[in-house]
């Protein structure tokens, strides 16, 4: 099943940007398939993936990205990247299943637990998370955008390594 989603049309790569334009391809490409199907994060965040033709070349994507990194240099840095994503869709993966299992939403868990919270942040002992939670309440959560800042401070990062 794994091989059938990766095997569905994808955008192409970027042409220009270099490995930075296309290390993000595919990790957006990742993050994609994981909403999509939040199923295959069970079967490719492991050890021990399946090694189907689909697996294969994506991860391939991403070597030939990183091209320029000797080959452990290269695996290291899919797997930062790639593991980055996945713990995001993790958060995603684990919301689904919460919100299946006990038919609240995630607005209406916070909407509850955040009345519950309120004695603790109006006490005074946790004054950034006071700041925080009244900033919460205007701001809706979203995934998608604490996404893409992660993605672009791993990339930061791998940047630094790259360019010694």
């Amino acid at each position: 099943m794994v091989d059938a989603v990766l095997a569905a049309p994808r955008p192409a790569p970027p042409t220009g940007g270099g490995w930075r334009a296309l290390v993000e391809h595919e990790a957006r490409q990742e993050w994609s398939l994981y909403r999509r199907h939040p199923w295959a994060l069970r079967a490719l965040a492991t050890t021990r993936p399946p090694l189907g033709v689909g697996v294969l070349a994506a991860v391939d994507r991403y070597f030939a990205a990183l091209d320029a990194l000797d080959h452990q240099s290269a695996l290291a840095a899919y797997l930062t990247v790639s593991g980055y994503v996945q713990g995001m869709a993790m958060l995603t993966a684990a919301e689904a299943d919460a919100t299946r299992d006990t038919g609240v939403t995630n607005p209406q868990w916070w909407s509850t637990h955040l009345a519950k919270l309120a004695g603790a942040v109006d006490s005074g002992r946790y004054p950034w998370l006071t700041t925080l939670a009244q900033s919460a309440a205007t701001q809706p959560t979203n995934l998608d955008t604490w996404f893409d800042f992660g993605l672009a401070r791993v990339l930061d990062g791998l940047a630094t390594y790259t360019n010694k």
